[in-house]
């Protein structure tokens, strides 16, 4: 169901509106972000002997 309605929405859109709705729903980056920061950790953590 999803599948048909992205289609329907991808022939009918130019790529300016496509691109604009996909930038609103990437997270942005924030270094504050608790994700981002355990990640951070993680990639620290694993590189340590």
């Amino acid at each position: 169901m999803l599948g048909t309605i992205f289609e329907r929405f991808v022939e009918e859109s130019p790529l300016s509106v496509m691109m604009r709705g996909l930038m609103e729903r990437v997270p942005q980056y924030d270094p504050r972000h608790p994700h981002i920061s355990t990640a951070k950790l993680l990639t620290q953590t694993k590189k340590s002997p």
